[in-house]
């Protein structure tokens, strides 16, 4: 109906992205939508329409992608070959399957199974230069363990000192009904405590069992990934599965640091606070009056705090917000009201100490909404002034070394408007660079 009604591709979409754009990468109604008003108005232009979907300037390569898929769906490979001159790059198959797990490691012998069943039918087709390896076999059908363990978070798994998550777990059985005995691997710094010691399962009965994993007060160091494992025996065999929970990022927070248009004395008892604001303009007065009844600033070029005064911490018994709380964040992401109960205009300082067992470099990507400021072991390594939409990838740090030992990382962050959103992600230092997930935090407390 839209291409219908207009000729030009640029105000179709315009009218798209008005209407469904999303500056999150993979939106399929932004995408699809470009697709198909490319497909109409080029009328089958294969080339001409790949073209446009690489420049239409929104998540170009999901666009093209998803513009080149719906080409291959409509005219076949034979038609783009002979008509686009399009090559076959390679064997492509569509494989209907219900998955028996959730597990990469599932995937992975399915996937190696699929390999080696394409290897067994087209012994031709494959060329393997590296030769066939050792014990290569034929695929068996599938048979499902005779003992299965899969688990189901209740909430999602962030814990910080003290706190508790639980984790449901269904354990399936092939057999007769008999009796499992359960045990869960303990771990340093926290507590595993099952439901149940032992539970009964047969075919078609399965049991049910929950792990609380709870982690400790007074836990030294935070690390992000911390991995368990349950295991159910029986006297004909046995299950175990590994789980984990994500260690909250553990900052030391100054703050809020805020502002009022006028600084009126509360320990001098003079005359009233509405003297600081006389003026003959009745509008200004109402407007500067009524800015300090309601409002707050925060300045986000102004030092409230040097980083001497961040890194020794010493108590300052005039200004609460000069001294040091413990507060968590959930991942890499999140914003000024998620740490502080304060609601308004502020600035923050999150101090948060790094120990490495070696030298490392980190690719990093910092996503911000307001401007901030990075130091890594009292160097700015990065900075920005004005308010941008966050993204997870607004600012990019290639490299960032982290040496071995003890690293001090202080974010100041602002929130100018009601709402923020910041993230520092340290990912491997390489092209689509994986999650690093060999991070941690040291709590000061403990370690004094």
């Amino acid at each position: 109906r839209w291409c219908a009604a207009s000729d030009y591709i640029v105000y179709l979409r315009s009218r798209i992205i008005a209407e469904y754009g999303h500056c999150d990468c993979t939106n399929a109604f932004q995408n699809i939508g470009i697709t198909l008003m490319l497909l109409l108005k080029f009328s089958g232009d294969v080339r001409r329409g790949a073209i446009a979907a690489c420049n239409c300037g929104f998540d170009t390569d999901c666009t093209a992608g998803n513009f080149g898929a719906l080409c291959g769906l409509l005219y076949g490979a034979k038609e783009l070959e002979e008509k686009a001159g399009f090559r076959d790059s390679g064997y492509v198959l569509t494989l209907y399957y219900r998955r028996e797990t959730d597990r990469v490691a599932d995937l992975a012998r399915d996937t190696a199974r699929i390999g080696l069943h394409f290897m067994n039918r087209h012994p031709d087709a494959v060329n393997i230069l590296t030769g066939v390896p050792e014990g290569l076999e034929p695929v068996i059908a599938y048979r499902p363990a005779a003992v299965r363990l899969t688990d189901d978070y209740e909430a999602p798994p962030y814990l910080a000192p003290g706190e508790t998550v639980s984790v449901r777990f269904t354990l399936e059985t092939e057999g007769e009904e008999e009796a499992f005995r359960l045990t869960a691997e303990e771990k340093e710094g926290f507590t595993v405590c099952l439901s149940d010691t032992v539970v009964r399962a047969a075919k078609g009965r399965p049991a049910v069992f929950t792990a609380r994993v709870r982690m400790n007060p007074d836990i030294a160091v935070v690390n992000e990934v911390n991995r368990f494992a349950v295991r159910a025996e029986s006297a004909r065999g046995g299950a175990s599965r590994t789980f984990g929970v994500v260690g909250k990022t553990v900052y030391r927070m100054f703050g809020p640091f805020w502002e009022n248009n006028r600084e009126v004395s509360l320990e001098t008892c003079g005359d009233s606070y509405q003297s600081a604001f006389y003026t003959d303009d009745a509008q200004t007065f109402a407007d500067e009056l009524r800015f300090y009844h309601l409002n707050m600033r925060t300045d986000p070029a102004r030092d409230y705090m040097d980083l001497k005064a961040l890194s020794e911490e010493r108590r300052d018994p005039r200004c609460y917000e000069r001294n040091a709380r413990e507060v968590y964040a959930k991942g890499d992401v999140f914003s000024v009201r998620e740490l502080t109960p304060f609601r308004g205009p502020c600035t923050l300082y999150l101090k948060r100490t790094i120990r490495m067992s070696e030298d490392r470099e980190y690719r990093v990507h910092i996503g911000h909404s307001d401007a901030y400021r990075l130091y890594l072991n009292g160097v700015l390594v990065s900075e920005r002034t004005g308010v941008e939409n966050w993204t997870p990838e607004n600012v990019h740090l290639i490299p960032l070394r982290l040496k071995k030992g003890d690293n001090e990382l202080i974010f100041r962050v602002c929130n100018r408007n009601g709402g923020d959103r910041y993230s520092v992600t340290f990912l491997e230092p390489r092209d689509c660079p994986p999650h690093a997930a060999d991070l941690n935090s040291v709590r000061k407390e403990v370690t004094e």
